[in-house]
């Protein structure tokens, strides 16, 4: 009987460790790091590894199995949301998860979005894709079903979920623009903000701009329109003081709001001046609404 016992611990133990082996065959994790998310694109594989408890060090790697890496990125020492973004969601049939950071003015995003019936209408897909600005300039597409993801599950168990779950544009979001002189003179001038509000996916409000201590856009109501899904924003900004009229971008980044103008869509009057509107930068949430 313990013969038995024994033979069948052993043989349990043997299945856990070629399980194993076979999990992380199909990544680019290393012995004592957990599998978050991989995914096989080609010969190519998109892997992001935890070591640790939670997620105290994520590294992401991209490469052919057996070859020299491609990239490989790590916090390391630094904090884990100092270096990356995180973002998960999910509906009664379907979860979406996405990983991104930055490297010299690059963004990459390893996403993964799938759904009983597909995701918006079209396939589940995973991949990572890489941004410059607003110019996706690459996306490198992963045969979906090969996907492992356990980013949900990891941000849950480390607590960083909750930092992501808010995805409101609501409130009034600024950014500083005084120069050093500007601000040791403590100028009270020299900032752009916007004040929104949301309804559904519908985002209304207003913008409002000081340059120099010498110009101002006032903006007014109805001056900032636009439509939202999860986390990004395509916003149409009106000019009070020109008429100009631009759209762009507004992505939610924890507490701040990153804005990056796309297109002109009217040209202010008179031609040659400035509409004053913000053009891009990272602005923080001040209050609320």
């Amino acid at each position: 009987m313990r013969k038995a016992l024994g033979l069948h611990l052993l043989f349990l133990i043997c299945l856990t460790a070629a399980t194993t082996q076979a999990s992380h065959a199909k990544s680019l994790c290393r012995a004592g790091e957990r599998i978050v998310f991989s995914c096989q694109a080609g010969a190519k594989t998109v892997s992001l590894c935890a070591a640790g408890t939670g997620l105290r060090e994520l590294t992401y790697r991209f490469g052919a199995p057996g070859r020299p890496l491609e990239l490989e990125y790590s916090n390391k020492e630094v904090p884990v949301k100092a270096r990356f973004w995180f973002d998960s969601e999910s509906w009664p049939k379907g979860s979406s998860s996405a990983v991104s950071f930055e490297i010299g003015g690059h963004r990459y995003v390893v996403y993964h979005a799938h759904g009983v019936f597909g995701v918006d209408g079209g396939p589940n897909r995973a991949g990572v894709r890489v941004e410059r600005g607003e110019e996706e300039i690459a996306n490198i597409a992963c045969h979906e079903k090969s996907a492992i993801d356990r980013l949900s599950e990891e941000l849950r168990d480390s607590g960083l979920a909750p930092a992501r779950a808010d995805h409101s544009f609501a409130g009034e979001w600024e950014i500083d623009l005084r120069t050093p002189a500007e601000k040791d003179a403590r100028a009270e001038c020299g900032s752009a903000s916007f004040k929104l509000r949301q309804t559904g996916g519908t985002i209304t409000g207003e913008t409002m701009a000081t340059v120099g201590c010498g110009r101002m856009n006032e903006g007014g109501e109805a001056t900032v329109e636009g439509t939202a899904t999860g986390n990004t924003a395509v916003l149409n900004v009106t000019s009070g003081r020109s008429g100009e009229v631009v759209r762009g971008w507004a992505v939610r980044e924890g507490d701040n709001l990153r804005w990056e103008t796309i297109e002109q869509i009217k040209a202010g009057e008179p031609e040659g001046d400035s509409g004053l509107i913000l053009r891009s930068g990272l602005l923080v949430r001040s209050e609320k609404r």
